[in-house]
């Protein structure tokens, strides 16, 4: 008798073991570094709120104490051991953060993404600070681009063709710290806001898969009508900084007009399989749709146009109905 009461909750000590185990282990598998939050939305999905912070708690845990074993020489390259390990625990922690935030929050799933994401981007902002005003710090990092541009650089100044004159007259350390700054900053928020649906909408689809739940379709998925105005204020501001250059301002545009590409790009994949499940002879002709835009996305410049495409197509169901029955 007592074996059985205790059966159940050996049982709920197993799972929350395995889903933090997993999500240590693709944490330390930086190739599947994106997957490392799928375990645990798949345990809160089916669990309680507080079980889901205890074991992305214990998750978190295991991290710091990583990171106090990699910080222990800090101090010999003149950084501040504080400030490595903020710099390095602070990403996953907010993605820690974001995922027990999720199950706290309610409504739509977009809102509760949404307001973690902007969560995110404000508590990033002491971080960034701290990191930009460490000389040091930056110092090296400048030095890392550096490096790999001349390793880029090698094999370039051998060849005398037209092209690898125009690559070596860009591909500068300067344009490339350059580069790399603005990529970081103009897709950070946007790169948290994408780990975090892909951790949610792959825990669901393993559900759905394995466990007999409901799965994510994107051809029920509608985009709420009054976010064209944020893409309408986004991409001017957009194109308004790749024009002139507007400094740091151009940023949140950058963030918000990629996460709002994404969501109207979500809606876009609705009405395609939509369309295609509805239409025999679009089902039939399934694979060579699929083929002919893979092929479209590696070609130069066609492959912008392909890629936004399907955007501009969930934008344009604002006035053109393709689901007749949503």
């Amino acid at each position: 008798m007592v074996q059985r009461k205790n059966f159940p909750a050996r049982s709920e000590l197993i799972k929350a073991g395995a889903a933090v185990l997993a999500s240590i282990l693709f944490f330390q598998l930086r190739v599947a570094f994106f997957f490392f939050l799928v375990p645990l939305f798949l345990y809160g999905l089916d669990r309680d709120r507080n079980k889901t912070a205890a074991a992305a708690a214990i998750v978190w845990l295991v991290m710091f104490l990583q990171g106090l074993n990699l910080t222990r020489g800090a101090g010999d390259i003149g950084i501040s051991r504080s400030l490595l390990l903020l710099i390095d625990l602070s990403y996953p922690t907010l993605l820690l953060a974001g995922t027990v935030g999720f199950f706290f929050l309610e409504g739509r799933t977009l809102r509760r993404l949404a307001i973690l994401t902007v969560a995110a981007g404000c508590l990033s902002i002491p971080v960034v600070l701290s990191a930009a005003s460490n000389e040091t710090l930056t110092g090296i990092l400048r030095e890392q681009i550096v490096a790999v541009t001349q390793m880029l650089r090698e094999p370039l100044s051998d060849s005398a063709s037209f092209e690898a004159s125009i690559l070596m007259t860009e591909l500068t350390p300067q344009v490339m710290v350059e580069t790399t700054k603005n990529l970081f900053f103009r897709f950070y928020l946007a790169g948290y806001f994408i780990l975090l649906s892909f951790g949610y909408a792959f825990a669901r689809g393993i559900r759905a898969r394995f466990f007999g739940g409901q799965g994510i379709d994107p051809s029920l998925y509608r985009v709420p009508e009054n976010l064209i105005w944020g893409l309408l204020t986004a991409l001017p501001a957009v194109a308004l900084d790749l024009v002139m250059d507007i400094g740091w301002i151009a940023y949140p545009f950058w963030n918000a007009g990629a996460i709002l590409l994404l969501v109207f790009g979500f809606q876009g994949l609705g009405i395609i399989r939509y369309r295609m499940s509805r239409s025999p002879r679009l089902r039939r002709a399934r694979f060579f749709i699929v083929m002919m835009f893979v092929f479209l996305v590696f070609m130069p410049v066609v492959n912008v146009i392909a890629l936004l495409s399907i955007p501009l197509l969930g934008v344009s169901e604002l006035w053109i109905r393709y689901r007749e029955d949503l």
